[in-house]
């Protein structure tokens, strides 16, 4: 094979094209049947809605945390006793 001929990285792994889906969507038909696909359909909607729910949750966590370090180390700072202060 001459290098001219060989595919790059990115056209070797690229998405699927109409043919490749159509291919991709009869498997499943064959092998899970039509009465099946609604729910797949329904519980890989259902994943993908709690996939993003946890990750806003731990945005919120992350934000959460970041704040209590912040106003923890700002406290820290402060002095004791405000008679001491000049």
């Amino acid at each position: 094979m001459s290098p001219e001929t060989v595919p790059t990285l990115q056209q070797a792994i690229s998405m699927p094209g109409g043919g490749e889906l159509l291919l991709i969507l009869l498997i499943v038909l064959v092998v899970f049947g039509h009465n099946r696909l609604p729910a797949i359909g329904a519980g890989f909607g259902q994943a993908i809605r709690n996939f993003k729910k946890s990750m806003a949750a731990d945005d919120d966590t992350d934000k959460t945390n970041k704040t209590e370090r912040a106003d923890a180390s700002q406290s820290a700072e402060k002095p004791q006793d405000a008679n001491k202060v000049l």
